[in-house]
């Protein structure tokens, strides 16, 4: 419980003041449903949660002393694991920077992990390999297995990770529950159609550094980006 209003309070004040609970999905403990009430993007606001980070610190202490725990259980206990979901263009990518620098958590992304289980040659990443080399969708099996080895490595252990975007279906979200992956917190960001596509019309990238601008929100300031800009 404690766990729980400790990630609860932090991810409310990443994302948005107009945050509400829904009830709970069957794969993880606790979802947060977040609506975006504009078109630019929520910013992280600590000072927000102050005073339910000082209630929680004073009710971990009065724990620690009833209930004394190794090393290993306190930083076993304070990992968290989150998973963030929401339309393209919803601004998953900027509350992952937000969670991932309050947090210290690992993100990760299912493109990502693809791509690191088929450089390291894993048994999962083979198979992903003959899809992908052949233009095919990789199955959610596969999908599922790269996930959970990539969650079973050490550094996910022991800080935590962020899973960006996936589970997409409740096939893919069962899956991974029956593999006994679980998250304390879910996020959901749900921007309007006419907001995500203003958003996704306007996006543009530097195809020299990858980085993606959006033509009125965040334009770049050097004429010579501009001009190799692509849609």
């Amino acid at each position: 419980m404690v766990k729980f209003a400790f990630v609860t309070s932090l991810l409310l004040a990443v994302i948005s003041d107009t945050s509400a609970f829904v009830p709970s999905t069957p794969f993880a403990p606790s979802s947060t449903h977040v609506t975006d009430p504009a078109s630019s993007l929520p910013r992280f606001d600590s000072s927000s949660s102050s005073s339910a980070l000082l209630a929680i610190s004073k009710r971990r202490n009065k724990e620690r002393v009833s209930s004394p725990r190794t090393l290993e259980t306190i930083k076993a206990e304070e990992t968290v694991k989150i998973i963030i979901s929401g339309a393209p263009a919803s601004g998953k990518g900027t509350q992952c920077e937000a969670i991932k620098e309050r947090f210290g958590v690992v993100h990760l992304s299912t493109g990502d992990m693809l791509r690191a289980a088929v450089a390291a040659k894993t048994e999962i990443g083979k198979s992903a390999k003959e899809y992908m080399d052949s233009g095919r969708l990789v199955p959610d099996e596969v999908i599922i297995g790269v996930v959970k080895d990539r969650l079973g490595e050490m550094d996910c252990k022991r800080k935590g990770w962020l899973l960006d975007g996936f589970p997409r279906t409740r096939a893919q979200a069962d899956a991974l529950a029956a593999v006994g992956v679980s998250a304390d917190c879910f996020l959901f960001l749900n921007v309007p159609d006419e907001v995500l596509v203003e958003r996704v019309v306007g996006r543009r990238t530097d195809p020299e550094t990858g980085k993606i601008y959006h033509l009125t929100f965040s334009p770049p300031d050097d004429d010579a980006v501009v001009a190799r800009l692509e849609q």
